[in-house]
């Protein structure tokens, strides 16, 4: 899928999943999990035999689950940055959403 297709799938599912979140938020978190998934960074770092074929969309909507409680989606999404981070390498740092 390209980028953009991508990002209207991405912000549509947000927009339900996480209703309440700032707008902008939304879409800087669909911007930053297509740039993710086509940099192709997820199958290189994480074990192929179990997320096999898996790193799409979902996989990263299931994601802001990590974080759970009440947190906002900034937030959620930047945790689960945080830990891929801690256990993949530094590189991630740049799909992080800044604070307004």
């Amino acid at each position: 899928m390209d980028r953009e297709t991508c990002e209207q799938v991405v912000q549509t599912q947000l927009e339900k999943k996480e209703p309440d979140a700032d707008p902008h938020v939304q879409q800087a978190v669909a911007e930053e999990m297509c740039r993710l998934l086509d940099s192709g960074k997820l199958e290189d770092d994480i074990d192929e035999d179990t997320y096999a074929g898996l790193f799409d969309v979902e996989y990263l909507l299931s994601r802001l689950e990590v974080r759970g409680g009440d947190a906002d989606l900034r937030t959620k999404w930047n945790y689960w940055i945080g830990q891929m981070c801690y256990f993949a390498g530094d590189d991630y740092e740049r799909y992080k959403i800044d604070s307004e």
